[in-house]
């Protein structure tokens, strides 16, 4: 490197002098650079809290993208502060994950929910769920509706042109209702929320779904449900999903009709089911379950069913098996209809674990009837069905 800096004559003190200037010269400027390397380093050192801050902030502002139960894809900016449910089941599914203070708005169908109501008292109604008042939930300025896939609002294309974000999740099939949790978890900012949700879901799911391995044929019952007098329960519904999980076989078959199918009373005698299931309302204060269960097997040429003469008819509570509770519901029907793989399970201690978990379902009146108090077991059942049928081939000889 001292070769290259020229001479200004022969004079090897000369050469000397002007090259230590040069390396002077030098050492000051990597000296300076130095100095400068260093100060940037130290302000970046300095700075880094603001820059983590910023990545902080970037990642909260996130976009929420999933796709709800018709196939939208969604996209929100950020969870949301106001969300307008339009059924009874959202509603109970937003506070069962703790976002009571995102609810801006409810139909007139919860405004009877005592149990919803004390948890958000004072968020006004907006009408039916069916057919909302389309300026009242304007005027409520919600983030994002959440509303059914089976049953959307008669006014659905207004709601539509509100320019809300319309979530379409239904939050009552024990298939798709840990899912529809976890959505709305991320849209309201609830994941802790609905992830203790979805574990005690999948908890209790898992264990029924293991107690009934290696069923043998003679086991899985065939059952008939409905909801309202001779409306079958189809594959599709809550009732549906629920039987499809108990591994029984639903004697209308794994048709999913869009709309619930009538069958007539000489259909249901002529399939004669081994078990019949009725959805009723425990919290009706006209028609109670045990009403339900009369008028149930009062019915006409009844009393020649196999499920009726052996006492295997039950009426169960809709909130239970179509709903945010829909698990529970399928503890006490697992129960019902095996109650020999689960006689240690007590269904209302799982519902009682529910209720200290996310203060649903504390009423004390029955949710199944007849409560298993008054059941006999399936191993009587099969008994007296083997002696019946004995009975019924000897005296059937000429």
């Amino acid at each position: 490197m001292v070769s290259d800096i020229p001479f200004t004559n022969n004079d090897p003190d000369d050469y000397r002098d002007q090259a230590g200037k040069r390396w002077t010269m030098i050492s000051r400027s990597l000296l300076i650079i130095v100095c400068l390397v260093s100060a940037i380093i130290i302000c970046g050192c300095v700075q880094q809290p603001e820059d983590s801050q910023v990545v902080k902030s970037t990642s909260e502002e996130e976009k929420i993208v999933f796709t709800d139960s018709q196939g939208n894809l969604i996209k929100l900016d950020h969870p949301v502060n106001r969300i307008l449910p339009l059924s009874s089941q959202a509603t109970e599914l937003l506070i069962t994950i703790g976002a009571n203070d995102t609810i801006v708005g409810i139909p007139d169908s919860v405004m009877n929910r005592k149990d919803i109501m004390e948890k958000i008292p004072g968020v006004p109604s907006i009408g039916t769920g069916s057919s909302p008042d389309i300026e009242k939930i304007i005027s409520l300025k919600p983030d994002v509706i959440v509303t059914y896939q089976s049953y959307k609002p008669t006014n659905f294309d207004k709601i539509i042109g509100s320019n809300v974000t319309v979530v379409i999740l239904d939050c009552y099939k024990l298939e798709n209702v840990s899912r529809d949790a976890a959505i709305l978890g991320e849209i309201s900012g609830k994941k802790e929320g609905a992830a203790r949700y979805i574990r005690f879901n999948e908890k209790y799911a898992t264990m029924v779904d293991s107690r009934l391995r290696n069923l043998s044929p003679a086991e899985i019952p065939r059952v008939y449900g409905e909801y309202s007098d001779y409306t079958a329960i189809v594959r599709a519904s809550a009732g549906g999903q629920a039987l499809a999980a108990l591994h029984a076989e639903n004697v209308f078959g794994d048709n999913s009709v869009p709309e619930w199918p009538i069958v007539s009373p000489e259909w249901i005698l002529e399939m004669d089911p081994d078990i019949i299931i009725r959805s009723g309302e425990k919290s009706s204060s006209e028609v109670s379950l045990t009403e339900t269960y009369s008028h149930l097997i009062s019915r006409q040429g009844y009393e020649n069913l196999k499920s009726v003469r052996h006492n295997r008819v039950y009426v169960y509570d809709k909130d239970l098996v179509s709903g945010p509770r829909t698990v529970i519901g399928l503890v006490y029907l697992a129960k019902a209809f095996y109650p020999d793989r689960f006689a240690d399970i007590d269904p209302d201690s799982v519902r009682r674990e529910y209720v200290q978990a996310f203060g649903f379902g504390d009423e004390t009146q029955d949710w199944l009837y007849p409560p298993f108090s008054i059941q006999v077991s399936s191993l009587e059942r099969r008994d007296a069905i083997t002696n019946e049928s004995a009975t019924e081939t000897v005296s059937g000889i000429p």
